[in-house]
């Protein structure tokens, strides 16, 4: 059974491998190698320590999709988060 479900500080490493991996596709050939496998080897710990100190100054992730352009051609949909009243 597939459950879908918001992210929470718990799915920070899941997440940062899927980033990880998603980087290491995109950009990993522009770099040196071993370059590229240290800049992934920290992924999912940035990951867990940005949603947990995002909870910890009073964020939540609203659910709401926003793009956002850097402009590179490819805009991104991220969740926007807002502050918990």
């Amino acid at each position: 059974m597939i459950e879908i479900r918001g992210a929470g500080a718990v799915d920070g490493d899941a997440l940062g491998e899927i980033h990880a991996a998603a980087w290491g596709a995109a950009y990993g050939p522009f770099f040196t190698p071993e370059f590229a496998a240290a800049a992934t080897g920290v992924a999912a710990a940035l990951m867990t320590g940005t949603l947990v100190r995002l909870r910890a100054d009073g964020f939540l992730a609203s659910g709401a999709p926003r793009r956002r352009d850097f402009r590179d051609g490819h805009p991104l949909e991220q969740v926007e988060h807002e502050r918990d009243r």
